[in-house]
């Protein structure tokens, strides 16, 4: 019996040495890693990428649908053009309240250019003056008309780099996510294999005492 025990001993005390030097090597790359901050990922910051990237794909979402929107109302512009329609009916347009004034001076003019006519011949200046002012009135509601559009189209063009900013940062940290992550679980795995040797290390030396004993 004391032979075994003492083949016992020797075999557990090999092995212990051999768990030791596995041991400190675990450890000490564990914290080299820690002092070398290249697995170093503060608390929290996982979180909040992931609060981060949330946020920016409702904004990206948000200015998406704005866009699409917008690109539907240039549509109606480009659509009444080809039809040979006024823009009248565009929403945007007729809901201006600059072009629904202008429109009701165009049209009491209108009223006004067919009373003289029944008065005057179409040469006669007080026909000649109202017709000038007709044309200058639908100069401004034209003008004014561009104007809407243009506002749209930088508005949509604004949008289209919003969106494309907003897809570029939700990919960057989409990939800093990605890289803490993957940290984190290599700081996990080495934090296990340290404790994994400290343990066996303490197993081992009980038992080289039980032995001993």
């Amino acid at each position: 019996q004391v032979e075994a025990a003492k083949r016992a001993y020797r075999w557990v005390n090999e092995r212990l040495a051999e768990t030791e030097t596995g041991m400190k090597e675990a450890q000490d790359k564990l914290l080299k890693s820690y002092q070398g901050q290249d697995l170093f990922v503060p608390e929290g910051s996982v979180s909040a990428i992931t609060t981060s990237i949330t946020k920016l794909n409702e904004d990206h979402i948000q200015a998406q649908a704005r866009r699409i929107e917008l690109e539907a109302q240039l549509g109606e512009f480009a659509e009444a053009r080809r039809r040979g329609r006024g823009l009248d009916a565009i929403p945007q347009v007729g809901g201006d309240q600059s072009v629904a004034e202008t429109n009701g001076k165009i049209q009491a003019l209108a009223l006004d250019l067919a009373r003289l006519r029944e008065q005057y011949k179409e040469g006669h200046p007080e026909v000649q003056k109202v017709q000038v002012q007709m044309q200058q009135l639908r100069k401004d509601r034209d003008a004014r008309v561009s104007q809407i559009e243009e506002s749209l189209r930088a508005e949509y063009r604004q949008l289209q780099r919003k969106e494309s900013e907003l897809k570029s940062a939700i990919d960057d940290h989409k990939g800093r996510a990605a890289d803490q992550s993957l940290k984190m679980t290599e700081l996990e795995s080495l934090k296990k294999q340290a404790d994994s040797a400290a343990g066996l290390y303490s197993v081992l030396l009980q038992k080289l005492n039980e032995t001993n004993i």
